[in-house]
C-alpha cells in the first residue's frame, strides 16, 4: 500500500512540475510575461557593464553591484529552471505510460 501511495505522490509531483512549467512557458508568451523577461535581462545588462567598468579597490560598490545583479539573475533562473523541470516530468510522464 505505501509503495502505490509513494507512486501515486510521485505521479501527483511530475504532474505539478510539468503544469508549472507549462504555465511559466505560457506567462512568458504574455505582454506581462515578455515585459519582466526584457526588463530582468537589461537589469542584469546594466549592472553588468558597470561591474566591467567599476574600480576594483571599491569592494563596497563591487559587494553592491553584485547583489544588484543577482536579483534579475535570480529572477531568469527561477523561471528557466521551472520550465526545465517542466519539460523533465513531463518526459517522465510519457515514459511511464
Amino acid at each position: 500500500m505505501t509503495d502505490l501511495m509513494d507512486e501515486a505522490q510521485v505521479y501527483q509531483a511530475l504532474v505539478e512540475q510539468a503544469q508549472v512549467g507549462d504555465a511559466c512557458k505560457e506567462f512568458l508568451t504574455t505582454p506581462t510575461g515578455k515585459y519582466l523577461l526584457d526588463r530582468a535581462k537589461k537589469a542584469e545588462m546594466s549592472v553588468l557593464h558597470k561591474l566591467a567598468v567599476a574600480d576594483i579597490h571599491n569592494i563596497e560598490l563591487l559587494t553592491r553591484l553584485q547583489i544588484e545583479a543577482a536579483v534579475p539573475r535570480r529572477f531568469l533562473q527561477f523561471l528557466s529552471e521551472a520550465i526545465i523541470t517542466g519539460e523533465q516530468s513531463q518526459f517522465q510522464l510519457v515514459q511511464t505510460d
